[in-house]
């Protein structure tokens, strides 16, 4: 049966039309199943929480101000101090993801100038 034999009417407050929906992020989750549920009651199952792997969140984009003082200082001279490649420091500048770690050391080593 198709929604006029229904005898519902194409337009009116409960027409229904196709939503364009948009995903957000790809996340995957380990195993749904759980072996308690075969075997009877289990407290276990009031709380079950659905494993879910993440990125770990190691990776961070330094802020503007960062930014700025790193395009005033010199790339050769902050790789000397910070003792960082020129990659990171490059990526730092573009504003691209970069590890906690190197982003504290940059700052560490800015703050020095």
């Amino acid at each position: 049966m198709n929604s006029f034999e229904l005898g519902c009417v194409p337009s009116g407050p409960l027409v229904f039309r196709r939503a364009s929906i948009i995903a957000g992020a790809i996340v995957p989750v380990g195993k749904e199943t759980d072996r308690h549920w075969e075997q009877g009651e289990d407290i276990s199952l009031v709380d079950f929480q659905v494993l879910e792997y993440r990125n770990g969140g190691k990776l961070v984009i330094c802020d503007e101000s960062l930014r700025e003082r790193i395009s005033k200082s010199g790339i050769r001279e902050l790789m000397r101090k910070t003792k960082l490649s020129q990659k990171s420091i490059y990526a730092l500048r573009r504003g691209q993801p970069v590890r906690k770690r190197t982003l504290a050391i940059v700052k560490a080593g800015t703050e020095l100038t």
